[in-house]
């Protein structure tokens, strides 16, 4: 995930964690007010629809990290209201948040695990297909 993406997942966390129902134009605020409105200097199209696309992406992130097994969280911990069209969110409980899942940072045992693992990949593999 690129750290736009990130810092937009931060924000909605923590807007949903206050108890508060919140719409897709309080996020959408939200954000200008933080990053105000810096946009890639190419980008020609709708602003609404681009935010209205991060949205639900983002809320899919959400929902894809509530519902993994290996986190045991409560796959139901975000709400909605609303018409589809107008739809608003909130966690169930005030005060959670799945910021500490979004910030986990690798250790440096990861990475010998992973390095590690490669190099078994990689002594594995037939010479043609190794040599790339």
């Amino acid at each position: 995930m690129d750290n736009y993406k990130i810092q937009r997942l931060k924000i909605m966390d923590e807007m949903f964690s206050q108890g508060a129902w919140v719409s897709f134009e309080d996020v959408r605020e939200k954000l200008d007010s933080i990053f105000d409105r810096i946009l890639d200097p190419y980008f020609d199209g709708d602003m609404d629809r681009a935010y209205g696309s991060n949205f639900r992406s983002d809320i899919r992130i959400i929902r894809s990290i509530l519902k993994d097994p290996k986190l045991n969280l409560d796959p139901d911990m975000l709400e909605t209201t609303g018409s589809k069209r107008y739809m608003k969110y909130r966690y169930k409980v005030p005060g959670f948040r799945i910021c500490p899942v979004l910030e986990y940072q690798y250790t440096a045992a990861d990475y010998r695990k992973l390095d590690r693992a490669l190099k078994l990949l990689g002594d594995n593999l037939p010479s043609e297909v190794y040599a790339g």
